[in-house]
Order: C-alpha cells, then sequence, then structure tokens
C-alpha cells in the first residue's frame, strides 16, 4: 500500500474541465442574440386595400354625378351656333307643296321644309358654305337638302356659297320630307367632313 506525500493530491484521468464563457443578458459573449421575431404585414395590406376602396368609391360617385348632371342646352331658332369658322343662325321654318312659279318650279314628293338663316364668316380665310353638306332630323331619320327645289327659290343664296372673312350671307336650304313630319333639328355644317352644330326647330 503506498501513500502520497502530504500536499499533493492524486491526479485523475480525463479530460479538463472548461470556464463557462461570461454572459450578458442570457447570451454569451460573442454570440448575437436571435432575431426577434417579423411583424406581420397583414394590417398593413389590409389598411391599404381599405384606402383603395374607399378613393374608387368617391371617384365612381363623382362620375355618376357628371354623368347625371343636366345636359347642355341645345340653341333653337334665332340663336347662334357656331362651326368652324362660320357662324349661323336660323331665322324661321316653313313648309310648302311646291316651290317656284307655276311655270317654273318644282313639286316636293312629300312636303318641302324650307329653313331661313344667316351664315356668317368669323375666320380669317374665305370660306365656303354648301347646302348638301346640311342635315334635317327628324323621328331618327336623316334627310339632305334638295338642291334642285333650291334652285327655284330666288333667296336660295345658300347652295354653295364663297363667303370671305366678316361677311354675312342669307338664304334658305330646301329639304323634301314625308307630309306631316315632325321635325326635331338641323345639324349645320362648315364643311362635309366637320363636327356639326344642332339647332332645334321644335
Amino acid at each position: 500500500m503506498s501513500y502520497q506525500p502530504y500536499g499533493q493530491q492524486p491526479t485523475h484521468a480525463g479530460p479538463t474541465p472548461q470556464p463557462y464563457p461570461p454572459q450578458y443578458n442570457g447570451y454569451a459573449y460573442g454570440m448575437p442574440p436571435p432575431a426577434p421575431p417579423k411583424k406581420s404585414n397583414r394590417a398593413f395590406l389590409l389598411f391599404c386595400i381599405g384606402a383603395a376602396v374607399v378613393v374608387l368609391g368617391v371617384l365612381g360617385a363623382a362620375v355618376v354625378v357628371a354623368s347625371n348632371g343636366p345636359a347642355a342646352k341645345q340653341a333653337g331658332i334665332g340663336e347662334a351656333v357656331r362651326d368652324g369658322d362660320l357662324s349661323m343662325v336660323v331665322a324661321k321654318v316653313e313648309r310648302r307643296d311646291r316651290v317656284g312659279s307655276v311655270r317654273f318650279g318644282k313639286d316636293a314628293q312629300g312636303e318641302f321644309v324650307l329653313v331661313h338663316l344667316s351664315v356668317q364668316n368669323n375666320g380669317s380665310r374665305s370660306a365656303t358654305f354648301a347646302a348638301a353638306s346640311q342635315k334635317l332630323l327628324a323621328g331618327g331619320a336623316e334627310y339632305k337638302a334638295d338642291g334642285a327645289a333650291g334652285v327655284y327659290l330666288r333667296e336660295s343664296n345658300l347652295l354653295f356659297e364663297r363667303i370671305n372673312p366678316g361677311n354675312m350671307v342669307m338664304g334658305v336650304i330646301v329639304f323634301d320630307v314625308p307630309r306631316g313630319t315632325q321635325i326635331d333639328s338641323i345639324e349645320l355644317h362648315d364643311s362635309v367632313f366637320s363636327r356639326g352644330a344642332k339647332v332645334s326647330l321644335q
């Protein structure tokens, strides 16, 4: 039986225990803390969707109000309308069965509608007013001017008239429509391709 000298401790086999690293707030120095949980974007998305719905609703209401607003009043007899450089005023409307004289004239297929009007050129160059470019509107139908009938009217003047800047010409346009047709309006044009301006004849 052997004895160890006094003051010496027996050696132990096995690994030497390692000291624990210092810690801060529960985490060891040198080790990054776990990432915080990500916040959900659901609430933000719901907010954006709700705001978009409100904006679209307001815009839709504005469009409905605008579309249901009062329509622009259509010009009538005695009121000027403008298309391009030409300003036009319908003075009166009359009906006849025949135009011209007893010897020289023309009978209507139905009845003639004579539209008396004045045309003024407000542009800076000469313009041409042609009866063939004008349209009479009645009951959904569209009628062209009867140039052959207009020849027999001394006051016609508007079959094909060139008007210089600032000048005004007065004349009559003749339309042949079925007898008793209820006339709605006339659409007056600066040229064949212009947008036109309507005048109520009721």
